[in-house]
């Protein structure tokens, strides 16, 4: 037998009107299921389909995603993003509530956290944090440190290729297909610019 489905609702936010959809029960302990930066409320329906018999499950659309309204001004800043969250704990008294998100929206969820620990029972953040300290410091050390971020990209793909082999063996690996792509790229170049020649003319 299928289940119904949720109940789409809103709330205002610094005057946007941002969409949630609730799934009943709203005696149980509430649960936030905050989704990522290229989703929407709805892909959390199979969880909440599991979990509504013991949760009061709320899924917001973050701004500017499903059915919740864009920023007017184009602006999508991790503050806006902190203070919708709050907003719809606020109106909704859900505190405390627990929490469980994925990617931006666990970025989201860890900074409400760290603001309002005391509106937060559970917090599970999937991916939320980006690459693990221990991560960054391997890419620094392969990256040579202080580089400026225009230096990094080409260490970083030097990195990519030399990964498959050794430890030292492919820093030389690495330097055979740089020069062989600089001998070629003026060729490119020079096809480019008599492009560019007879586009101008």
């Amino acid at each position: 037998m299928a289940s119904a489905g949720p109940t789409s609702n809103s709330f205002i936010s610094q005057r946007l009107k941002l969409h949630y959809v609730d799934w009943g029960n709203r005696g149980a302990p509430p649960l936030l299921l905050v989704h990522g930066g290229r989703d929407h409320c709805r892909n959390w329906d199979w969880v909440a389909d599991k979990l509504r018999d013991r949760y009061h499950i709320i899924a917001p659309d973050l701004r500017g995603h499903g059915d919740s309204a864009w920023s007017p001004d184009g602006n999508y800043a991790m503050d806006g993003f902190v203070y919708d969250l709050a907003q719809l704990i606020h109106q909704l008294d859900l505190g405390p509530v627990s929490i469980v998100a994925h990617s931006m929206g666990g970025n989201i969820a860890l900074r409400y956290t760290g603001l309002y620990p005391e509106n937060v029972r559970k917090l599970v953040a999937i991916e939320g944090l980006g690459p693990s300290p221990k991560i960054i410091a391997e890419r620094a050390a392969k990256d040579g440190g202080g580089k400026s971020k225009t230096k990094k990209a080409p260490a970083k793909s030097a990195k990519a290729k030399s990964d498959d082999g050794a430890a030292e063996k492919p820093k030389k690996t690495a330097a055979k297909p740089k020069a062989a792509a600089t001998k070629k790229a003026p060729a490119k170049t020079a096809t480019k610019a008599k492009t560019t020649k007879k586009s101008a003319t």
